[in-house]
């Protein structure tokens, strides 16, 4: 008995593990890390955490995933890669590029 409620964890997390994560921090209008292509697979959960020195709100093009950004507070948003191809990431009001998301 003891050995199914051991092994029962471990496939639950499985997933998990499989998601992939990116941060990227905007401050005094600086992307960091510089913009660059994010590669993962189709069906991968994608989850991103921002963090900007200024109100804002990111977007995820071709997907609707959007957030709205609180200053200096870090905010997450976690979204299945379903649609292949190539998406910017972006914010809204300052229209700063975080990366390209491509998805194959």
């Amino acid at each position: 008995p003891a050995s199914p409620a051991a092994s029962a964890p471990a496939s639950p997390s499985a997933p998990a593990t499989d998601a992939v994560t990116y941060q990227v921090t905007i401050k005094g209008g600086n992307v960091e890390p510089k913009p660059d292509v994010v590669k993962v697979k189709l069906g991968q959960t994608v989850r991103l955490t921002v963090t900007s020195d200024q109100h804002d709100e990111i977007h995820v093009h071709g997907y609707d995933v959007s957030a709205e950004l609180e200053p200096n507070k870090p905010t997450t948003v976690e979204f299945k890669a379903s649609t292949p191809g190539t998406f910017e990431v972006e914010t809204h009001h300052s229209q700063k590029l975080l990366f390209r998301l491509q998805v194959q």
